[in-house]
């Protein structure tokens, strides 16, 4: 898991606040029941090197799910309308679907002009345009991407003599094999799938 930007994010709330004791930064997002656990890891983890690093800092992510609210995208949809019209300041996060981004947008920072490009430059620029961008601003970082259909290409596993994958497992085992194969000829410019992002803070 990438933990990095979800650092950055924290760590630029932090300086724009004053310092005097604990810091707890909130979070809220809408997860579906396979979705939960990955949250959770996210919360632990950060919380964990925030105490590693002496930090003085929790993150707290308040997890809504279909057995704590009348979950639908709808509902969570007008939780959000609600908060961020009235500028509550109840959350400082918020894990949301990228299609919203028209929706929120006005709501959030530029994050260009908050975080260092080193934090921007590694995800992907076309999901960065497609799912995080507002009036020409970066108001968030691809967390994960939901993707529904996976195309293969063929041409490379005929060349490599692989079959089209049916896990994960398989599938992450094939990418490195022909990346690393083609990567001996000098080909720079085939890129993986990694399939552990839906979604964006």
């Amino acid at each position: 898991m990438n933990i990095k930007f979800l650092i950055s994010i924290v760590l630029l709330y932090v300086f724009n606040i004053e310092f005097s004791q604990a810091i707890t930064i909130t979070g809220l997002v809408l997860a579906y029941p396979d979705e939960i656990e990955y949250y959770k890891l996210i919360n632990n983890e950060f919380n964990e090197y925030a105490v590693k690093t002496d930090l003085d800092i929790s993150l707290d992510i308040t997890i809504i799910t279909p057995s704590n609210f009348t979950v639908n995208l709808n509902n969570f949809s007008s939780l959000m309308d609600y908060l961020l019209n009235r500028k509550s300041k109840k959350y400082d996060l918020f894990f949301y679907y990228g299609i919203y981004n028209q929706k929120y947008g006005k709501h959030f920072l530029n994050l260009e002009d908050k975080l260092p490009r080193e934090h921007i430059d590694p995800y992907d620029q076309g999901v960065l345009n497609i799912s995080c961008i507002y009036n020409n601003h970066l108001i968030g970082l691809p967390l994960t991407i939901d993707i529904d259909i996976l195309y293969s290409n063929t041409q490379y596993l005929k060349e490599y003599n692989k079959e089209i994958p049916k896990t994960w497992d398989e599938l992450i085992e094939t990418e490195k094999y022909i990346i690393d194969e083609e990567r001996k000829k000098n080909n720079y410019q085939l890129s993986a799938f990694n399939g552990l992002f839906d979604g964006i803070i």
